[in-house]
């Protein structure tokens, strides 16, 4: 199945790799799209893997994942290769316009594939009429996570609905209120619920199915009652969703090390695809994993322990900082997530510790170590941390705390490792940390920070800055070279 995803995605490829901005100098526009293509369920199909492969390479890209999600909480700093750029401004929270990580155009040629699927594909003749729809559930789906990401990252961001498909088409609107945005979130993302079907766990865990729909669902409701006001309301939203999910047949592995191990994990609810054959090269576009830029460069490792320390000959960018390793991590004796997450290594002979984040860290095949793990975008860990922070949110402390524990077990190998004693904000408080300690390095943290209010109490270079940039110094700036190309229409965040 892994490699007919990949014959499909090699297929589709021409659809789906160029940036939005790129589509407008194309002239004249294939007719391919609307005239040729879109005529059979397997035309759908090849639409649908082609608009994962846009997905996986939006949070590739680059290392965006880390970038949107991690770099911010200043829990990172360089690893022996010095970083990339300005990443150091990144961590800093100093971030300007130029960066190109605050271009959106990956998100919206990933909005556009959507959109195109959910303008042709209803016209379609299908075999199978509940394959039809779970083919518009996967579009609603991405353009769920889509705008929701943008929602988070940006706030207000223009909203396009209409499949780009000419050049006479106008690519972006004016930047819409954030609400509008999350309305669309809304419908989107209930709709996905409705259309994508269970699956087994283990089985093609790269496609969304109705718990990878309940945990995105899950999670955009918890940020609506936590930072969109909408309360308890939201709250049990996000609580019937979850409650789903763990009433589902995936599980909670016995032993953290193995829910990265093996890309087919039953713990794994939804996860980015990458194959083996897709090794990282420089010069390719979309190959590869970002653990690359988390292990060191064979330079960098005595010959005697590169059969013990992960190498290869890119470059490390990432290690955690000592901000994060003092507040978070716990020893390996007491907490079997820290082996996983952060590895340390005086050599024998003396000298600096090598040092290196230990998730996604490939294998060695043929004496090269490859990158081509999944990327892990929920597992059954976060429907539990899920379930805890809703709980908690509507004043049942006693029930967020035994489903924290159920993680905790895992970590600490104890029983109700957090009493039921603990008020309220203290256990708002161990459910944030055991997050930021669970699912370091996988795109979460900065958000997390976010929902649960406290980024200008915990991220130390964000303290007193509050009302930096007209108060919007948790939102990215928009990229030059996205005003450039709609100076008429597209405005820069405030204050940026």
């Amino acid at each position: 199945m892994k490699r007919l995803i990949i014959n499909l995605i090699i297929f589709t490829a021409l659809m789906s790799n160029y940036a939005c901005e790129e589509r407008l100098e194309l002239s004249p526009v294939s007719s391919i799209t609307s005239a040729s293509f879109w005529q059979t369920q397997n035309d759908a199909k090849g639409a649908l893997y082609g608009m994962y492969n846009q997905l996986r390479f939006t949070l590739n890209d680059g290392d965006r994942i880390l970038y949107w999600g991690e770099l911010r909480t200043g829990f990172y700093t360089n690893g022996t290769s010095g970083g990339a750029g300005s990443i150091n401004n990144v961590y800093a929270n100093n971030l300007d316009a130029t960066m190109a990580w605050t271009n959106w155009a990956n998100l919206y040629t990933l909005i556009n594939d959507c959109n195109l699927i959910l303008k042709h594909v209803p016209g379609i003749s299908f075999d199978n009429e509940t394959y039809k729809n779970e083919v518009l559930g996967h579009a609603y789906f991405c353009r769920a996570y889509a705008y929701f990401k943008l929602a988070q990252i940006w706030g207000d961001v223009p909203i396009v609905t209409e499949g780009f498909e000419s050049v006479t088409q106008e690519l972006y609107n004016s930047r819409m209120p954030v609400a509008d945005v999350y309305a669309l979130v809304k419908e989107d993302i209930e709709k996905a619920v409705t259309n994508l079907p269970k699956r087994t766990p283990g089985v093609t865990p790269w496609m969304a199915s109705k718990d990878a729909a309940n945990m995105l669902k899950t999670e955009i409701y918890l940020w609506l009652a936590k930072r969109a006001g909408e309360g308890a309301a939201a709250l049990t939203t996000a609580r019937t969703a979850i409650d789903d999910v763990l009433l589902s047949s995936f599980i909670l592995e016995s032993t953290f090390g193995n829910a990265f191990l093996q890309d087919n994990s039953k713990e794994i609810i939804f996860s980015i695809y990458f194959d083996q054959v897709e090794e990282y090269k420089p010069t390719a576009r979309d190959k590869g994993q970002y653990g690359f830029n988390f292990i060191n460069n064979v330079n960098t490792v005595p010959t005697s322990l590169r059969a013990t320390i992960p190498n290869h000959g890119m470059s490390q960018w990432f290690i955690l900082s000592n901000d994060f390793i003092n507040r978070y991590l716990k020893p390996e004796s007491v907490d079997q997530r820290t082996a996983v997450s952060w590895k340390s290594v005086v050599p024998s002979g003396g000298g600096s510790p090598i040092k290196w984040i230990n998730k996604y860290i490939g294998s060695v095949i043929s004496g090269t170590r490859v990158f081509y793990d999944d990327i892990r975008i929920y597992r059954m860990a976060e429907a539990y941390m899920f379930k805890a922070e809703i709980e908690n949110a509507l004043d049942n402390k006693d029930a967020a705390i035994t489903n924290l524990n159920i993680v905790a077990k895992r970590a600490y190998k104890v029983d109700n490792y957090y009493p039921l004693t603990l008020t309220k904000e203290q256990a708002d408080s161990v459910i944030l940390a055991e997050r930021l300690q669970e699912f370091v390095a996988e795109g979460k943290s900065w958000f997390d920070i976010i929902r649960f209010g406290k980024a200008f109490e915990i991220i130390t270079t964000l303290i007193g800055r509050e009302t930096d940039k007209q108060g919007n110094i948790l939102l990215f700036p928009v990229n030059v070279d996205v005003i450039s190309r709609n100076s008429t229409k597209i405005t820069q965040t405030p204050g940026y």
